[in-house]
């Protein structure tokens, strides 16, 4: 085996792709990985992995590389970088989808991030609305929440392999995230919609999707995001809950342009 330069490589036993590593920047240095304690701990103790394996590591910014295990403890596993080929990863979308959603149940916000992460979206931003109930909003706005809610974007792209790291933004009210946000391209859930959105409303590589909560939006926010040229989309026969919409939505818009 041979790196890009034409070295020789030694034997490296090389397990099945079906995560890669989170390694933050600064844990990369002079062609070394330093892994913390829970990535050493998942790479040694669950997963198995030995001195002289190899593994895929990203910062979550779009560097990535395979990583060869020097040291195997569960506590601190270090690693040295190599330049070889790697396989094909999933591609980020040529389009950045940003998806803000109504705060609902924690639980089932949780799963809808997971879902949101696998599909390839950029930003996913929890919104305070009218509708949101207040005991899910202060339970969402906790920075031991928010810190959770990062835990499963990581995971969620690791598994999916991805090599950018979504942001979770923190919660915020939606009419002032309106205000504080340009998007030429904005689509929410409504169900006198359009059925279909057509390439000719995508005049940027970038665009919002707007899902309420249980109960959707208000008046007065509807009517906000129509005064930001929001194009309001059906999703269907039946009403969906929440974290459903958000996924159909975006799988919707991904179909229309072709993205899947």
């Amino acid at each position: 085996m041979s790196n890009k330069e034409g070295a020789t490589l030694p034997f490296i036993h090389m397990k099945n792709i079906t995560t890669i590593f989170y390694i933050p920047k600064e844990r990369i240095s002079k062609g070394y990985v330093r892994m913390d304690k829970e990535e050493s701990n998942h790479l040694v103790r669950v997963l198995r992995f030995k001195v002289n394996d190899r593994f895929i590591v990203t910062d979550g910014e779009g560097f990535k590389s395979w990583a060869l295990l020097e040291k195997a403890d569960n506590n601190y596993a270090l690693s040295k970088l190599i330049d070889d080929d790697l396989p094909g990863l999933s591609p980020e979308l040529p389009i950045d989808i940003d998806v803000a959603v109504g705060i609902i149940r924690p639980s089932r916000f949780e799963n809808m991030v997971e879902m949101l992460v696998h599909l390839g979206v950029k930003k996913i931003i929890p919104l305070i609305t009218t509708y949101s109930e207040i005991q899910n909003i202060k339970r969402v706005s906790s920075n031991d929440y928010h810190e959770r809610l990062n835990r499963i974007a990581i995971s969620g792209m690791k598994s999916s392999l991805r090599s950018y790291l979504p942001e979770v933004t923190e919660p915020v009210d939606i009419i002032d995230f309106l205000k504080k946000n340009e998007y030429k391209n904005i689509f929410f859930g409504e169900a006198e919609g359009l059925p279909n959105i057509g390439n000719s409303h995508i005049k940027d590589s970038r665009l919002l999707i707007l899902i309420g909560p249980e109960g959707g939006f208000s008046h007065r926010e509807i009517e906000t995001i129509c005064d930001y040229k929001g194009f309001p989309v059906n999703l269907g026969r039946t009403r969906l809950r929440t974290e459903t919409a958000a996924v159909t939505m975006t799988v919707k818009i991904m179909n229309e342009l072709r993205l899947i």
